[in-house]
């Protein structure tokens, strides 16, 4: 469902997160939104927000927003930083999506130091800008 405003962000270069931040939310609501049918204005405001989110990545505005990300995130943060995404560094470290994100969600309680080294070393940064001490 609303596949045109999908590939209307596509064809603008601009991502989903871009869009949401334009709008004043977040992307996983604009991404609910998305999901169900919407009307004429709900539709004109979300063009307007591809706009805008398009116009500020033409300014030759290559910074992100960090302030999307907490810094009590780390690993995210720095992703973001690096502007690279999870399957990237899952291909750099060697280890799979599912530890990443489970390390990026603080779902575990412990990491193996070859792990923590592995993805500090794909990220180019010291173990403690991703692992709290």
């Amino acid at each position: 469902m609303n596949e045109d405003i999908k590939s209307a962000a596509k064809q603008a270069g601009v991502p989903l997160f871009r869009v949401g931040y334009a709008m004043g939310i977040s992307e996983s609501a604009l991404s609910r939104k998305l999901r169900r049918q919407l009307n004429d204005k709900e539709k004109e405001a979300i063009y307007l927000a591809i706009e805008r989110a398009a116009d500020r990545s033409r300014d030759n505005c290559k910074s992100i927003d960090y302030r999307l990300y907490t810094r009590n995130n780390k690993l995210y943060y720095m992703l973001a930083k690096r502007r690279m995404k999870v399957k990237e560094l899952s291909e750099r470290s060697g280890i799979s999506c599912a530890t990443i994100c489970n390390i990026g969600i603080c779902k575990c309680a412990t990491v193996r130091y070859i792990t923590a080294y592995a993805v500090c070393d794909a990220l180019q940064c010291d173990i403690s800008d991703v692992f709290p001490g």
